[in-house]
């Protein structure tokens, strides 16, 4: 699931043609995006960076903030941090929790680890929720995470890297009250897990003498705000 949520839109438009849309999950790649960035990387007029059908070649109206150098990667600073999370601001967001690849974070810690005067780096603990439900908050259930300037920091193995991994400054709050935040994954089906072969006595049914096992879930991301939402990428 997290591959399918966290897949390189890059790459699905350096294989040309017009996208025909995607099998599972939607990815947060394609959510968080920008014509700018669409432009700079291959995918204009294709609709490789267009999302639920909204068409981002249509100047900016459905434009999320993309901090991008045109596949130049540059160097982890904060002063790129801050413009993200200021534009996001600017545009009425709230970024709640920053999504990254380890080596990222990394790099962002050691970044910060010399200023004695200022440190933006720290920890929380936090809650995790499904449809609503939610955990115990993390001092509970064990989950302390890193945080910069006071937001969440959560690492990923599977978030897309260019020389390191991108950052997605994410807005899961709900400030209009409507119920539903501005960035979910709506689940219409929890995870199920399926299992035949030798272990349950039912090897006809594969064919092997083996067992096999598959998970379904069915679900989507759902975002009310694409402005609200924030990518910094093109990073060493």
């Amino acid at each position: 699931m997290n591959q399918l949520l966290l897949a390189d839109v890059e790459t699905e438009a350096g294989t040309g043609g017009a996208y025909a849309g995607k099998g599972g999950f939607e990815t947060i790649d394609r959510v968080i995006a920008s014509d700018s960035e669409e432009d700079a990387f291959g995918g204009g007029g294709s609709a490789y960076y267009d999302i639920f059908g909204l068409d981002r070649d249509d100047a900016s109206t459905f434009d999320s903030i993309v901090n991008h150098n045109s596949g130049t990667d540059r160097a982890l600073s904060d002063s790129l941090i801050r413009t993200v999370i200021y534009d996001v601001k600017a545009n009425g967001g709230n970024t709640t929790v920053i999504n990254t690849h380890y080596d990222t974070a990394r790099t962002a810690i050691a970044l910060y680890s010399d200023q004695v005067r200022y440190n933006v780096i720290g920890e929380a603990t936090v809650q995790v929720g499904v449809n609503g439900i939610q955990t115990e908050d993390g001092i509970n259930v064990g989950i302390r995470i890193a945080t910069i300037y006071m937001i969440p920091m959560i690492e990923s193995k599977d978030v897309t890297q260019d020389t390191i991994g991108r950052m997605y400054f994410l807005d899961t709050s709900d400030p209009e009250g409507s119920g539903k935040p501005r960035l979910s994954l709506d689940i219409s089906h929890p995870t199920q897990y399926f299992q035949a072969g030798v272990d349950d006595n039912t090897p006809f049914v594969i064919d092997k003498f083996t067992t096999k096992g598959m998970y379904r879930t069915n679900g989507e991301i759902r975002c009310t705000s694409l402005n609200a939402q924030g990518k910094l990428r093109d990073l060493s």
